[in-house]
């Protein structure tokens, strides 16, 4: 039931688990990680984007702990500064990292952590089956 009064407002994308988090919605994620990344990564390295993620995924899925923020920011710095001799700041690897769960989470490798309140120790995404998952063709 919307009310005449109420134009702009939005209804909540999904209802909130106990701890009042809403769970991401795969669409939504991929159009704020890609909103960061137009605004903080150098366009000289999106003919990479697809070799970084098989990368990323790969040690993902092999068990090198690279889903958490700084893990992953070191990951991508090693690999762009050594391998492609760019140079990005902190605010471009975050978004990377973040384009790169929104579309892991989107392909189902990660899914939602239900214990995720916003706040450590609980991360907001883990992987979907323990890591033995296969990755799916996009």
């Amino acid at each position: 039931m919307a009310c005449p009064q109420c134009t702009g407002v939005s209804p909540a994308p999904s209802r909130p688990n106990v701890r009042g988090v809403y769970a991401p919605i795969a669409g939504e994620l991929m159009q704020e990680a890609l909103t960061g990344v137009r605004r903080h990564v150098p366009a000289v390295l999106s003919p990479h984007f697809e070799t970084l993620y098989s990368a990323w995924l790969a040690e993902l899925l092999a068990g090198v702990p690279v889903l958490a923020a700084r893990p992953a920011q070191r990951f991508l710095h090693l690999r762009i500064r050594a391998g492609l001799r760019v140079a990005i700041l902190p605010g471009g690897l975050h978004a990377l990292a973040g384009l790169f769960r929104a579309k892991a989470f989107a392909q189902g490798i990660l899914r939602a952590n239900p214990r995720y309140t916003g706040r450590p120790p609980y991360p907001r995404f883990i992987l979907a089956d323990g890591g033995k998952h296969e990755p799916r063709e996009p």
